[in-house]
This record gives structure tokens, C-alpha cells and sequence, in this order.
């Protein structure tokens, strides 16, 4: 099996959408993420939960809820 990174994806960190081939990517507990600049990882890196992951969504979820 062999894996093959989507054409574009979304930088988790500024939301700009990004062509994989030319982005910056990071892996975080086994899944690839893509940046649009060196920037963007560096500040995911230093704290990935802040963007991914159950914590994350968690928090993403209050603040979907506290603007219903």
C-alpha cells in the first residue's frame, strides 16, 4: 500500500488553503498536516492541540455553541 498526500489540504493553523506539493508538512500523532509557511508549523509544533486533536474540538465546540 502506498500512501499518496491530497492535491491541496488546509493549514490548520491560518486556514489558507494550500497546494500539498509546495507546503510545509508536519506529522502529529501519525497524520500529516500541511502549512503554508515554515511560520505556521513552527507555531502548530509548539502546540498542536491548539489546532487538532479532541482537545481542540472540544474547545472549537463551546465556542460554536457560546455564538448560536
Amino acid at each position: 500500500m502506498r500512501w499518496t498526500s491530497p492535491e491541496k489540504d488546509v493549514d490548520p493553523v491560518c486556514n489558507k488553503v494550500v497546494y500539498t506539493e509546495k507546503s510545509k508538512p508536519s506529522v502529529h500523532d501519525g497524520d500529516v498536516y500541511y502549512f503554508c509557511s515554515r511560520e505556521c508549523r513552527e507555531v502548530f509544533e509548539a502546540a498542536p492541540a491548539l489546532y487538532v486533536g479532541p482537545e481542540f474540538e472540544q474547545t472549537r465546540q463551546q465556542t460554536e455553541i457560546g455564538h448560536a
